[in-house]
């Protein structure tokens, strides 16, 4: 059965939409909680290329924007088109193709980590996000 690239790619898309939601803990604050528990693992080589690439962001953006303009909704938009671009070619599953998957998971994880680090950023400043609603405000 031949499937248009595009019904493919939305039917990829919401396959990891329902996993994602799936997998998310119903109490994410308790597992930010926990984090602490839980050592340090994975190759040391895959978080160095995720820090070069946001590195780069900042260098390209600054976080002038991040701060000011991104909202949830936004992050999600840029997380959401890094993490399925790379779909838009026919792939044969070479190593090129799979470096490219690489490359574009990096990416994507420098995006989560940017948005991280502008909520961070912006709570230690101000003691809020510019989008929280001011009763929510410590």
């Amino acid at each position: 059965m031949f499937m248009h690239p595009f019904t493919l790619q939305a039917e990829i898309t919401r396959h990891m939409l329902n996993l994602a939601k799936q997998m998310v803990s119903s109490d994410l604050l308790e597992s930010r909680n926990r984090l602490q528990e839980y050592p340090l693992c994975g190759d040391p080589t895959v978080f160095e290329n995720i820090m070069r690439v946001r590195s780069m962001q900042d260098r390209m953006w600054g976080h002038e924007l991040d701060d000011t303009l991104n909202d949830p909704w936004r992050w999600c938009a840029y997380i959401s088109y890094c993490s399925v671009r790379w779909m838009r070619d026919p792939h044969s599953w070479t190593r090129e193709d799979t470096d490219n998957f690489y490359d574009a998971m990096i990416e994507t994880a420098a995006v989560c980590a940017a948005a991280a680090e502008s909520i961070a950023r912006q709570r230690q400043e101000n003691g809020h996000t510019f989008y929280e609603p001011a009763s929510e405000n410590p």
